[in-house]
């Protein structure tokens, strides 16, 4: 049962960090540009995943960032995935601050990230 979900989960949060990975590098002009942008991308990201900070830690300026980084979204369809018919849902769920039965709303957030990510990258390359 959690197998096929985790699976798709794992699968687009890949896509959609590898979208933001390709629209970095096709906007950077060299390598150190590129690592360099991506590292701190990539630590904002960690930060804002909805477990170390969630849009109930944040202070509302800073809680938009939650919802630009695709690990908060994991978080919250591996949340979905665990709890979505268990009482631990009011103990871990609403804790972070996570929104219920938003599984397929999240996966479909997520592979727009990455498509979108590809885009653009299209577009910057030079």
């Amino acid at each position: 049962q959690y197998y096929f979900k985790f699976f798709l989960i794992t699968f687009i949060i890949f896509f959609a960090t590898d979208g933001l990975i390709v629209l970095i590098s096709a906007c950077c002009r060299t390598l150190e540009q590129a690592m360099a942008t991506f590292n701190m991308t990539i630590g904002i990201f960690l930060l804002f995943n909805g477990f170390s900070a969630n849009t109930k830690t944040t202070p509302p300026w800073l809680s938009w960032i939650c919802y630009m980084s695709p690990l908060y979204y994991s978080m919250e369809m591996f949340l979905d995935a665990l709890y979505e018919n268990s009482p631990l849902w009011v103990s871990t769920g609403q804790l972070f601050g996570m929104r219920k039965h938003v599984f397929w709303t999240d996966f479909f957030i997520c592979l727009s990230i990455g498509c979108a990510g590809r885009f653009l990258a299209f577009f910057a390359m030079k």
